[in-house]
C-alpha cells in the first residue's frame, strides 16, 4: 500500500510540470550551419518532392546560395 502511495505522489508530480515547448527542425532546414561546410564544393543532393526549407524546395535554395550543385538523385519509389 505504501508503495503504490509513493508511486502515485511520483507519478502526480512527474505530470503536473510542463516542460517548455521545443520545435524541432529538419535538418535542411539548418542552413546557418552547413552552408559554410559546402561552400566552394561539388554536392549532390538526395531529396523528393518533400524535401522543402520553408516554402522553397531544398535544390532551388542551394542554387539560389550559389552552391555548385553537381547532381540531384531522388528515390524512384518511396
Amino acid at each position: 500500500m505504501r508503495v503504490k502511495k509513493v508511486l502515485f505522489i511520483a507519478a502526480l508530480l512527474f505530470f503536473s510540470f510542463n516542460l517548455p515547448a521545443q520545435t524541432v527542425k529538419a535538418g535542411a532546414e539548418l542552413t546557418e550551419a552547413y552552408l559554410p561546410l559546402i561552400r566552394g564544393k561539388r554536392v549532390a543532393v538526395m531529396t523528393n518532392q518533400t524535401g522543402r526549407v520553408g516554402d522553397e524546395h531544398l535544390v532551388d535554395l542551394l542554387i539560389r546560395n550559389n552552391v555548385d550543385l553537381v547532381g540531384i538523385f531522388s528515390p524512384e519509389h518511396g
